[in-house]
């Protein structure tokens, strides 16, 4: 390994483990380090089906991962991207962290919610980077720093939106408890789809030279993560004032919210 190779590698799992050791410290009540290190683990790993089930879906659909119109963008980024990866971290955080007597408050939702989805922030930030260093050490730089910019705080903040639903669901009973978790999948298909449009109308306009779309393409990236942090830090503030100092455990075990 080339010391280049070795500083675009930590340039693309440093801001991840930094976002992680904030939010674990953030509680108040900490999970268990086992737990969240495996929560992790598990949304890295995730990414091998993610992968096989992207490439499945989208022929399938008959879809391109590199479309050259707007409603190609639009289709790939939800029905493909969006779906997929949103779906499998919500199975890291449901049935595997939500299992967990440590899950014994809302707030918890939002530690493992954001574990699992920087786990495949992480995997997905290494294969960009080593990538994109095949075109030279400098792009394979440009693609670290943008993505700790943009694509790590979007991956957490869907992750954390998340989170809060199924924080608040786990607590919850009958109808509300599906609705919390329905509405959280669905949020973070939603912010997750919108900011992959932008990105994905981005080589759209380079193709077709529409500078027009490309600078809404641009901003429509950032904004969608500003937007979507400040969801998530929102909802990460309103749960956190709500911690008691000693956790409840209810009788909505957690087979209770796989079911």
């Amino acid at each position: 390994m080339t010391s280049e190779t070795l500083l675009l590698l930590i340039g693309a799992i440093v801001p991840i483990c930094l976002i992680l050791v904030w939010t674990w410290r953030r509680d108040r009540l900490p999970e268990p380090p086992r737990v969240v290190l495996m929560t992790l683990l598990l949304g890295a790993l995730a990414t091998i089906p993610i992968l096989f089930a992207e490439i499945a879906i989208a022929s399938m659909l008959g879809l391109s991962s590199e479309p050259t119109t707007l409603l190609g963008a639009i289709a790939i980024s939800f029905l493909v991207a969006a779906l997929v990866e949103e779906s499998f971290k919500f199975l890291v955080l449901t049935r595997y962290a939500a299992t967990h007597s440590s899950f014994d408050e809302p707030y918890d939702g939002i530690v493992y919610g954001v574990a699992a989805s920087l786990g495949f922030a992480c995997a997905e930030n290494v294969a960009y980077v080593l990538r994109a260093q095949e075109s030279g050490f400098e792009r394979g730089l440009l693609v670290a720093v943008a993505r700790a910019a943009l694509a790590v705080p979007l991956h957490t903040s869907c992750g954390a939106i998340m989170g809060v639903c199924i924080g608040i669901a786990r607590f919850k009973g009958g109808a509300a408890r599906s609705r919390w978790m329905l509405a959280g999948f669905a949020a973070a298909i939603v912010v997750h789809g919108v900011y992959d449009t932008f990105a994905f109308a981005a080589p759209v306009a380079a193709q077709h030279d529409t500078p027009a779309l490309g600078i809404i393409a641009v901003l429509g990236v950032i904004t969608t993560t500003i937007v979507a942090m400040g969801l998530s830090i929102g909802g990460a503030a309103w749960l956190r004032r709500s911690q008691r100092l000693v956790p409840t455990n209810p009788p909505a075990a957690a087979r209770d919210l796989q079911s």
